[in-house]
């Protein structure tokens, strides 16, 4: 298993744990100029949530595995992930 394979399963696994969600989850490289590696889009899972995207987005990162995920930041609904 790749490590992207390993973020998106914690993330799913995260998702499915606090909102019962199950979807495609895709990690997206990040743009120039903000922090992190990689992006997660937050949107779909709000609505499954009953939150804001921020929110959703928020309580995703504080539960992913910290081992697998050491650092994150969320900026308007998106999940950015720092793990390289």
């Amino acid at each position: 298993m790749s490590l992207n394979e390993l973020i998106i399963s914690e993330i799913k696994r995260v998702a499915k744990d606090l909102f019962g969600y199950e979807a495609d989850i895709q990690l997206q490289p990040i743009g120039a100029g903000f922090e992190g590696s990689h992006t997660v889009v937050c949107f779909p899972i709000s609505k499954a949530a009953r939150k804001s995207p921020e929110q959703t987005a928020t309580l995703i990162g504080e539960n992913l595995d910290k081992t697998i995920v050491p650092k994150f930041q969320v900026v308007k609904g998106f999940l950015n992930l720092d793990y390289f």
